[in-house]
């Protein structure tokens, strides 16, 4: 997903680096050592597994001020397509509130209830 690889692209954070080795430990447990115990192989898929779902999470968190950060580094697209997929994956639903919640914390006025002008009888 494009909105996730750009907000790891543009981290300075060490973890943000790790994302694609688990990417890569997914999909084959292993690259780069010896399995001695068909088990351990399920290990090292599930701990990727986690890496890659919650790694930007944790890099989100990291941006000081991510929205000053990242200004204009989304396309519209890319934005509505990581909120669509936060419908139904549970990482991007929780990195989706975190981002909520930081914009309420650090953008003034940015979820601030509208005023609707109603029209007097």
């Amino acid at each position: 997903m494009k909105f996730i690889e750009t907000l790891l692209e543009n981290s300075s954070s060490k973890q943000a680096k790790l994302y694609k080795a688990a990417k890569r430990a997914s999909e084959d447990p292993s690259i780069g050592v010896t399995i001695n115990n068909p088990a351990a192989s399920h290990v090292i898929k599930d701990s990727a597994q986690v890496a890659i779902d919650y790694i930007p999470l944790l890099v989100f968190s990291s941006y000081n001020n991510p929205f000053e950060e990242l200004k204009g580094k989304f396309s519209k697209e890319e934005v509505i397509e990581f909120v669509k997929a936060s419908t139904n994956q549970l990482p991007l639903h929780q990195l989706l509130i975190i981002i909520l919640e930081k914009v309420k914390r650090l953008v003034p006025g940015a979820c601030a209830p509208k005023k609707v002008q109603t029209e007097q009888v």
